[in-house]
């Protein structure tokens, strides 16, 4: 089982930082095979729907995703929205992930924004025919402290069962899904 973490925020105190990195923690101590990629030290070109396609950066991560069984996505939330490098990401990875098992965890400035990222769930499971885990996990500064760590016991417990569970969804749906990789 592998598992891809994308931690999709830019900013350099990344609170969704935290929690991707706190969800590969608790993975790698589960002895899963784990990668965090964090898009701060992965830059990406812009996709322009034609040449950023032919970039040896776009070609390696479409194909980790493709290798990988789970992908998790960690994101900030801005102006009811993941952010711009997130989306990013899905556009130029494209069809990579294709029948793949996929889960969502978010960081926002407020408490008003859960359902900000249904659109980006719908996206990915339409036009990818992708397995969503529907456990996702969103959170505010709240679960933060001071400096900026993750310090919310509660948010702890609910990455831990995000992982838990897109291992257990992945097992069950991964046979059936791989029958279909060639096709969309």
């Amino acid at each position: 089982m592998k598992i891809l973490i994308f931690a999709c925020s830019l900013n350099p105190k990344s609170k969704s930082f935290e929690l991707a990195d706190f969800t590969n923690k608790y993975l790698i101590n589960k002895n899963t095979d784990v990668e965090l990629i964090d898009l701060r030290n992965t830059p990406l070109p812009f996709c322009d729907g034609a040449s950023c396609y032919k970039d040896e950066k776009v070609w390696a991560i479409q194909e980790k995703i493709k290798s990988a069984n789970v992908v998790l996505f960690s994101f900030p939330i801005y102006n009811y929205e993941i952010n711009a490098a997130g989306k990013n990401l899905i556009d130029i990875a494209g069809n990579s992930f294709l029948n793949k098992t996929i889960g969502f965890m978010a960081a926002a400035g407020g408490e008003s924004s859960y359902m900000s990222i249904l659109p980006t769930i719908n996206s990915i499971m339409l036009q990818n025919r992708a397995i969503i885990i529907p456990r996702f996990v969103y959170t505010s500064y709240k679960a933060f402290d001071k400096n900026g760590k993750l310090s919310s016991d509660e948010i702890k417990t609910r990455l831990k069962q995000l992982a838990d569970q897109s291992i257990e969804i992945a097992k069950v749906t991964y046979p059936i899904m791989s029958k279909y990789e060639d096709k969309k």
